[in-house]
């Protein structure tokens, strides 16, 4: 089971124009304010989430001195992360865990990890030779693939659930985090439930 599993997360091509508005651009980092809305059309039930976005890259564990992005990300993401099994906890890795990820993807997803860079014109031709549209990768270390993987993360602080199942009576409440030790309020664990005007 994943250790981030409090955490929504999707998956980033590095390359994509735009990405620097998560803040870093190369290695890990982030922290920049996020905003994720879902509906739920059988539920009739709109999810809103509000947090922090941190990228989680291949330079989270190696060789030579960490950076700020990566320390900031271990710190934020670490603070919230709780241990599933006892055992097994040795071997618990952010190399790991964004491996995991990348495996979790079909091959030819992965494999679009390795496409000309998104939003180039055609009439440019690659400037890499591996860069190619429709490759599959199974390797899970593959080095081109991995180099342009990212994993983004909310870290969320608010989450809003607007309830339209019933029109006529729709419901709203808020759960803000408070921690381990908030006290004000219908608490949920480490959140606050609050009902609202919908």
């Amino acid at each position: 089971m994943s250790a981030w599993r409090k955490f929504l997360r999707f998956s980033l091509v590095l390359r994509v124009m735009g990405h620097g508005e998560v803040e870093q651009s190369q290695g890990s980092g982030g922290g920049g304010p996020v905003e994720a809305v879902f509906w739920v059309k059988e539920a009739m039930t709109q999810w809103r989430f509000k947090g922090e976005a941190y990228i989680v890259g291949q330079d989270i564990e190696g060789s030579g001195q960490e950076s700020s992005g990566t320390r900031t990300v271990k710190t934020k993401i670490g603070e919230r992360m709780r241990v599933v099994k006892e055992d097994g906890k040795e071997d618990w890795s952010w190399a790991k865990e964004i491996t995991a990820h990348f495996g979790n993807i079909s091959p030819g997803m992965r494999g679009s990890f390795k496409n000309p860079i998104p939003g180039t014109p055609v009439s440019q031709p690659p400037s890499d030779p591996n860069w190619s549209l429709g490759q599959k990768v199974s390797d899970l270390n593959d080095e081109i693939a991995r180099k342009n993987f990212r994993v983004v993360i909310i870290k969320p602080i608010e989450v809003e659930q607007l309830d339209l199942s019933v029109p006529d009576k729709a419901r709203r409440w808020r759960f803000t985090y408070v921690g381990p030790n908030g006290d004000d309020g219908e608490n949920i664990g480490e959140w606050k439930k609050e009902e609202l005007w919908p």
